[in-house]
């Protein structure tokens, strides 16, 4: 029922996503970077397989929108890794899988 059908199907999402791609269903801390900053309220979260692509989540925990970091030298869209930043909806998040 509404609105608890939207959550389960982004859970049913997220785990399918897992199941298919190798960088976020391997669990290798060692192949895990994070930066982040409290104050600005935003989080970077990269993922890496050793023989498949990056996947990066960037999230704002702010009320505002703001521009976040991209991690250098990755497989991002070429109009955000030209910038350097991508910005990004208050409360928001968005995933890139870099192509294989």
């Amino acid at each position: 029922q509404p609105p608890h059908a939207a959550l389960l199907r982004l859970y049913r999402d997220l785990v399918r996503l897992r199941r298919e791609v190798p960088a976020l269903g391997n669990c290798r801390k060692d192949l895990t970077r994070v930066d982040f900053s409290e104050d600005d309220r935003w989080l970077v979260l990269e993922r890496r397989d050793p023989h498949a692509p990056a996947a990066v989540l960037l999230c704002n925990f702010g009320a505002a929108a703001r521009p976040v970091a991209l991690p250098e030298e990755r497989d991002l869209p070429p109009d955000a890794a030209d910038a350097g930043t991508l910005p990004l909806g208050p409360h928001s998040a968005v995933l890139y899988l870099a192509r294989p």
